[in-house]
């Protein structure tokens, strides 16, 4: 860090520097990259999809459960 550039921002997930990723977002003390950002999309993603999966086999056996009960 010098005084003319300031201080260096890096991801507060990986580490790496302004310098090395494409985009880093600054929050109040956090700042995240775009990598982390994608992987974080992916996890997301992924947990969403299992939840929908979960939610369409609980309606399934609720289904199931009415057309016995008729």
């Amino acid at each position: 860090m010098t005084p003319a550039t300031g201080p260096q921002l890096q991801c507060s997930f990986c580490r790496k520097t302004q310098e090395q990723v494409a985009l880093l977002i600054a929050g109040p003390g956090v700042n995240i990259c775009d990598d982390c950002i994608e992987l974080c999309v992916g996890i997301v993603f992924e947990h969403m999809q299992l939840k929908s999966k979960q939610a369409a086999e609980a309606l399934a056996t609720l289904k199931g459960a009415a057309e016995s009960n008729k």
